[in-house]
This record gives structure tokens, C-alpha cells and sequence, in this order.
């Protein structure tokens, strides 16, 4: 694979500043049906034999501009 392959144009408008607010109504996408969800709904969608992976790192509240 070539990173070119990743290339494609993305709005700065379309890039999240902030969390939605509340936490659970957070938009998720099902890539099995393609479909829009919201976190809360993941119960619903799990089946058995899944895994879920839960990243709890922290983040620092900084930006990188340039």
C-alpha cells in the first residue's frame, strides 16, 4: 500500500472542536450496514462473539497548528 492511497479531502468545518454534549448521544456509524447510530444504541447493536476495545488514555488539551 502507498500512503496516497489515504489522501482525501476533508473540511476543517467537518472536524469535531469539542465532544457532543451528552456524552451518549455521540454519533456512531455500524460498518456492517452502514448505518448511523448513536453510542447509546450499542448495546442494541453488539452481537454475540464481538469485541469491544476500550481506549481510556488521556488526552492533553493542546493543538498543533501549521
Amino acid at each position: 500500500m502507498r500512503t496516497e492511497m489515504f489522501r482525501y479531502d476533508l473540511p476543517s468545518h467537518r472536524i469535531a472542536q469539542t465532544p457532543t454534549e451528552p456524552r451518549h448521544c455521540a454519533r456512531l456509524l455500524d460498518a456492517r450496514t452502514n448505518a448511523d447510530h448513536v453510542v447509546q444504541a450499542l448495546p442494541e447493536l453488539l452481537e454475540p462473539g464481538d469485541l469491544v476495545v476500550v481506549n481510556n488514555t488521556k488526552v492533553r488539551a493542546a493543538r498543533l497548528r501549521g
